[in-house]
């Protein structure tokens, strides 16, 4: 099995992540998300699975258009990345993002290395 590791999946993984810290952090750069996605399928390979890391221009706009009711593509400090819409809550992003996760993903998405790249110590 080889795990499609998403867009969506690191937006809303890394703000769950975030948010559970305390931290009141509501924008992510694209930069920094592929990062992030990098240790993720970096964990991942570590483990002994298969894993792709899925990003492109294409799927960036079909990211914003199915969940525009969560995110929206934004700009701070002169660098493009997403935004958590305005009451949406950790609770919403976790019922929604995280129950489908197999095991080894959630850990990949949750590990100390990849939420390190997040300003966060696990």
């Amino acid at each position: 099995m080889c795990y499609n590791v998403r867009l969506v999946d690191l937006v809303a993984n890394a703000l769950i992540a975030i948010k559970e810290e305390g931290m009141n952090i509501t924008f992510l750069t694209f930069s920094k998300l592929e990062e992030y996605g990098a240790r993720v399928v970096n964990y991942l390979k570590d483990i002994g699975k298969d894993a792709v890391l899925l990003l492109s221009r294409d799927r960036t706009e079909d990211f914003f258009d199915t969940y525009r009711d969560l995110f929206q593509e934004s700009e701070e400090n002169g660098e493009r990345g997403v935004a958590l819409c305005r009451n949406v809550t950790p609770s919403e992003l976790i019922q929604k993002f995280r129950g489908y996760l197999p095991l080894d993903l959630l850990l990949a998405f949750i590990s100390p290395d990849s939420v390190d790249v997040l300003g966060i110590t696990a």
